[in-house]
């Protein structure tokens, strides 16, 4: 929007223009949600951020069978290709040779390395790292080309990928890793055998559906004509009795009640006819749109459970969200905030609903029995990965405990009971 002011200084011409200022942006938490509204609309699912997993999120609590969700550090950079391209842009670094200033022809990685620190405090020291770098810009120039540009393009392109996929992993229960990207020509041959086998098989039993569906209609069309020419003929019948003798109604009367019978008779084989339509209307709708995934393990991922009217919930954990910047060595940095920034985006598009939940000791209260667990003890050793329960005597993951524990803050917070007081502050 113009400001209505335009500078000059007798040589350039300035028009100044103010921003809008951006919409106010305000956090969802989990005592602002009520029963009334979510019930039939969202389903809830509580997630953990983390360093060693990038989310960790849990549909339930206990040893039921409900989702849990879980993405590492490793598959994050696995899905976003990071590693890959480091490793390709290590080689390349020790296999280009470089000519230094003194003659000398050595690796371009040597050559990078030997170059002054620009992390100083000293004007002379920074000088002259500038006036080395300002002197090798060629060389520099040469190696970090139009091929690098590319390859900064793909890994903007892995980092949208992996932000992606690990949010719709969290929410809906994505694929973790893209298996139609091949490993080798012989792997991309039996795998595309293999799609080919599956299509075939897959259009085959469609086929065989669709020749039994049509037989189905074609019998439900003829015993609905022959109700039709029942109800007509127990019609014309009533009319007819009204005209005759008494003798004559009684035998009608037994014809009628013949006709009576064959019709209940007919509408049972109607209504079968129906149900075994409506029943291959729901298998063809499996074999087109349905999951490959093995039943057991379906019922686990949580693919089965979403439906279109019921969006998620995601109780997410604040426990990150200013501390997510601290340099850990070994992981990734800001990787929760960027998940949870494009969460709500979704959430801006009708997506998804955010609400975030304070994490106070929901990887330390145990999410059944509710007791404190202290760190599990193997070969003499604390793991901080785990903790083990005195109570219910068993073992259970840190971040996946951590996770139930907010589903259970979310849920409780729902039904108007407030956050459990085994996880308050108060206690």
């Amino acid at each position: 929007m113009f400001y209505g002011y335009i500078l000059t200084d007798g040589v350039s011409l300035n028009f100044v223009f103010s921003r809008l200022p951006r919409p106010t942006h305000y956090d969802l938490y989990a005592p602002d949600f009520s029963r009334h509204s979510i019930q039939g609309h969202f389903r809830i699912a509580g997630l953990d951020p983390g360093r060693r997993d990038i989310v960790t999120t849990a549909g339930g609590v206990g040893d039921g069978i409900y989702p849990t969700r879980q993405v590492s550090t490793a598959e994050y950079r696995s899905i976003s290709g990071v590693t890959k391209r480091q490793q390709h842009l290590e080689n390349l670094k020790n296999t280009t040779m470089i000519t230094e200033l003194d003659g000398n022809i050595v690796p371009f990685s040597t050559f990078e390395s030997n170059l002054p620190t620009l992390k100083t405090t000293s004007p002379e020291v920074l000088q002259e790292s500038i006036r080395v770098r300002l002197s090798t810009l060629n060389q520099s120039l040469d190696f970090y080309d139009i091929r690098q540009s590319r390859n900064r393009i793909k890994a903007f392109q892995g980092q949208q990928r992996a932000i992606a996929t690990t949010t719709n992993i969290a929410l809906n229960g994505g694929k973790k890793f893209r298996h139609d990207r091949p490993a080798s020509k012989r792997n991309q041959k039996l795998r595309k055998n293999r799609k080919a086998k599956r299509r075939r098989l897959r259009q085959q039993r469609q086929q065989a559906i669709k020749d039994k569906y049509d037989l189905v209609v074609e019998q439900l069309v003829v015993v609905n004509r022959q109700i039709k020419l029942m109800d007509d003929a127990l019609l014309n019948l009533a009319r007819l009795n009204s005209l005759i003798s008494v003798e004559s109604v009684d035998l009608g009367i037994l014809h009628a009640n013949s006709s009576q019978a064959q019709r209940t008779w007919t509408e049972t084989l109607r209504q079968q006819l129906t149900d075994q339509k409506i029943e291959l209307q729901a298998s063809y709708l499996a074999e087109v749109g349905g999951s490959k995934m093995k039943q057991w393990k379906k019922n686990r991922h949580g693919s089965n459970d979403t439906t279109a009217t019921a969006l998620p919930l995601v109780a997410f954990g604040a426990g990150m969200i200013s501390t997510n910047h601290n340099h850990i060595h070994g992981y990734p940095v800001g990787s929760t905030n960027l998940i949870r920034n494009h969460m709500l985006q979704r959430q801006r598009r009708a997506l998804c609903i955010v609400g975030h939940t304070n994490e106070y000791l929901t990887s330390q209260i145990c999410s059944l029995c509710e007791s404190r667990m202290p760190n599990a003890v193997i070969d003499g050793q604390q793991v901080y990965a785990l903790k083990s329960c005195p109570t219910c005597h068993r073992t259970i993951n840190r971040d996946k405990n951590a996770s139930s524990n907010m589903y259970k803050i979310m849920a409780t917070s729902v039904d108007g009971l407030g956050r459990p007081l085994s996880l308050s502050r108060t206690m």
